[in-house]
């Protein structure tokens, strides 16, 4: 099977001042143009001319044999597949890959639960899907809104995917859309970041709602203000496995929506703690500093 590709790069900034010498640019997979040739793929690529709005493209799309996926999937149980992300900050190494990521197979479509925080992350989840279905990917449901969570929206959208998520994920997107393409570009790397966009969801959640996949239904049921104001849960009534976004933390210490200034208490809460969690000194002075201000506040 033959999958489109197309040279993105950087777009210059606007004004005065020409660019400096040397682009960044990356090939990039332009999902929807699958064909059994290479003649079919590219064909159907350039009539459409689609590329991510963000950059722009070096040439015309081609097409080569589709690759396989650098994301490793594992069937947790029948036709649930899922990818432990890296724990570790976003950085060029891990291209934003340090969230978990999961996707549904019923017998009509593909849910997938999250999608990683890059264009370049969705990509991969795209090729590691059709590794092992050719069934059309239906709904992208994000379990809320932080940005390695959301960033390779793009391509399962391109893909056929419905962008799905909680009431108030569309607000929350919107308030924090520069800043998050900001770090995340700063933090992964131009080269890696090429092609991201913060997604517009098409349909939200407000309380509890069914996906139909096929023989399978997902329950998607949203929550009020908790790791985040945009939490929203997915449970697979097939096979019982409740996907829980960031509600639930394991090894990672957890993480509470925005870090503050350190303050005097952050060096005593919750110290007893970090010999059970990895990344604790990173996460929990920003966690102690929130919980801290919140409850002086408390009447």
């Amino acid at each position: 099977m033959f999958e489109a590709f197309v040279t993105i790069c950087m777009l210059a900034a606007a004004g005065p001042v020409s660019p400096l010498p040397g682009e960044t640019c990356r090939i990039a997979l332009l999902p929807g143009f699958a064909a059994e040739t290479q003649a079919a793929c590219e064909h159907a690529a350039r009539l459409a001319a689609r590329q991510p709005a963000s950059v722009k493209a070096e040439g015309l799309p081609f097409c080569a044999l589709r690759p396989r996926s650098a994301l490793a999937f594992s069937e947790a149980a029948p036709g649930v597949f899922v990818h432990r992300g890296k724990v570790a900050e976003p950085d060029p190494a891990n291209v934003g890959d340090v969230s978990n990521i999961a996707f549904v197979v019923g017998s009509r479509g593909i849910a997938v639960i999250d999608a990683g925080g890059s264009r370049k992350v969705g990509e991969e989840i795209y090729l590691a899907i059709r590794e092992r279905s050719t069934l059309p990917i239906t709904h992208l449901i994000l379990t809320h809104m932080h940005p390695d969570h959301v960033f390779g929206a793009d391509p399962l959208r391109e893909a056929g995917a419905a962008i799905i998520g909680h009431a108030n994920l569309p607000r929350a997107l919107a308030d924090r859309a520069e800043t998050y393409r900001a770090n995340f570009a700063r933090l992964i790397g131009e080269a890696a970041f090429l092609g991201s966009q913060v997604p517009v969801p098409d349909r939200v959640i407000a309380e509890l709602e069914m996906i139909d996949l096929g023989d399978r239904v997902l329950e998607l049921r949203a929550f009020p203000p908790a790791h985040t104001a945009s939490d929203l849960t997915v449970f697979d009534r097939t096979s019982g496995i409740l996907f829980a976004g960031d509600l639930l933390f394991d090894t990672h210490t957890p993480a509470l929506d925005d870090g503050l200034a350190l303050g005097p208490a952050t060096e005593v809460i919750g110290r007893s703690e970090a010999d059970r969690w990895l990344l604790f000194d990173l996460f929990n002075p920003r966690n102690a500093t929130i919980a801290y201000t919140e409850l002086e506040w408390d009447p």
